[in-house]
């Protein structure tokens, strides 16, 4: 990779704020390009108005500086392009005609010298910045931006060709300091358009690969109950905040800005893409994308340098704009083993120490008509009631997909949960060292639990027989 192409990845990063500096601070600046705000209570301003063309006066902008150069050209209808992204990309054109604005009118902050021999005292000489207007009556005109002046917001300025040196608010160099890329359009993944009935297109799956992640979250709609849940690793209910999330998917994905374009296979090493540190697959009635992430980006936002699967485009986004790249199985599911209420279920059957107790329902707690039966014997509804709620209030500390359950080794508790739909779930329970229990659920080892609920389980087992009141924490 050159060192030219290197840079641009990495300063790239750090030039992202800028334009969104820069097209906020033209927001808050009067129409003569003054803005107090930006000014020291210490300095002397005698502001004045160096030039001002109109847009249609001016053809187009040529933008040279440290990091790259570029060329935004401005149509008599009003409509902006940029240099090189005239097919395949799609401009950001509120960022191409803030920069082009920029560009036609400056109002200088002071005059600092005049009739100067040596420009490099302003950093002018070879300026860091430099800006040419290309004129629609075929005459161009160049503007300098220097060093900064001490103790102010501001920086040297000269019209190249003349030796008066002014003074500028620092957010016109900044405006103009950006690379190329970030003209473009930041949306990785479009807002869908609302169907015929006012909704969005549905997200009807969504696989994702981390490499931090020792397997692949599989999330899919579920038409019926007009939900979504997690498939793989294990099959589990989504908790309410992730399956709101999961609705919108992959939709309106957007990056800070755009860094790179037309990538070489160099700069997509360098960029983490030929081993991503993640995958995102979104299937929808809008089409399928795929999501590819790059190396993480530090800094007060944090995020991941993105690209489509298959496109020329390299973006920095957010890790707040994508949180499935920072969230796993304990995060978006509920938490608890038995995914059920006390009006679902059928049976319930527990096994332990030998000894197995099977509990049948019929009727409804909600309605007053609940009946419940203990190995074929009426028993108290209250008393089942509690038990329930301590069965299902199994809570998964972790995960423990790598775990080897010994052949011979022996469940030190089954439980097995049958809803009146007739779906079955079943968890055994096999203890571990460090107060730790290994859950197989549904015949695969999937989750950690504490001990002490086995434990108070074994209690609860025996208060079934001596009345007492059963126990409800562990």
């Amino acid at each position: 990779m050159n060192e030219k192409t290197k840079k641009l990845l990495i300063i790239g990063l750090v030039a992202i704020i800028v334009l969104i500096g820069a097209i906020i601070a033209l927001e808050v600046t009067d129409d003569g390009g003054n803005s107090p705000e930006q000014t020291t209570s210490s300095e002397e301003l005698t502001t004045r108005l160096l030039y001002e063309k109109t847009p249609d006066s001016v053809k187009s902008i040529e933008v040279v500086n440290e990091n790259d150069e570029f060329e935004i050209f401005r149509s008599g209808d009003g409509e902006y392009t940029v240099g090189g992204y005239e097919s395949g990309y799609e401009v950001y054109e509120y960022a191409a005609k803030s920069v082009f604005d920029a560009a036609i009118s400056i109002t200088s902050q002071k005059t600092i010298a005049e009739n100067v021999d040596d420009m490099s005292r302003y950093g002018l000489k070879n300026p860091a910045v430099k800006v040419k207007l290309n004129l629609a009556d075929g005459k161009s005109m160049t503007i300098c931006f220097g060093d900064a002046v001490p103790m102010t917001s501001t920086v040297y300025f000269c019209i190249d060709g003349e030796n008066t040196v002014y003074s500028v608010i620092s957010s016109r160099k900044d405006t103009f300091s950006i690379i190329k890329p970030q003209l473009l359009n930041p949306t990785i993944v479009p807002v869908p358009e609302k169907t015929e009935t006012g909704e969005i297109p549905l997200v009807r799956e969504l696989v994702i690969e981390r490499a931090d992640l020792p397997y692949t979250m599989h999330i899919v709609r579920d038409d019926e109950a007009k939900s979504y849940y997690l498939v793989e690793p294990v099959e589990k209910t989504l908790s309410l905040t992730a399956n709101t999330v999961a609705q919108t998917g992959l939709y309106g994905l957007t990056g800070v800005a755009a860094i790179k374009t037309d990538p070489t296979e160099k700069d997509l090493v360098t960029a983490g893409f030929d081993k991503p540190s993640g995958r995102i697959t979104m299937k929808s009635d809008m089409g399928e994308y795929t999501v590819l992430f790059g190396i993480p980006v530090e800094g007060e936002e944090p995020g991941f340098l993105a690209m489509k699967e298959g496109g020329n485009v390299i973006y920095q986004v957010y890790a707040s704009a994508v949180p499935w790249m920072t969230v796993d199985v304990t995060n978006i599911t509920t938490g608890y083993i038995f995914e059920t209420t006390l009006d679902k279920v059928d049976t319930l059957t527990v096994t332990m120490g030998g000894k197995t107790e099977r509990f049948t329902k019929s009727g409804l707690y909600s309605d007053g008509t609940v009946a419940i039966k203990r190995n074929g014997t009426s028993m108290d509804t209250a008393m089942f009631r509690d038990f329930f709620e301590f069965t299902f209030n199994a809570y998964i500390d972790d995960l423990a997909f790598d775990a080897v359950i010994e052949e011979g080794d022996k469940p030190e508790l089954t439980v097995t949960m049958k809803n009146v739909s007739g779906k079955e779930e079943k968890a055994e329970f096999y203890n571990i060292e460090n107060n730790k229990t290994i859950i197989v659920f549904n015949g695969r080892p999937s989750y950690v639990c504490r001990t002490a609920y086995v434990e108070t389980m074994k209690e609860n087992m025996a208060r079934l027989d001596s009345g007492e009141g059963i126990i409800k924490t562990w």
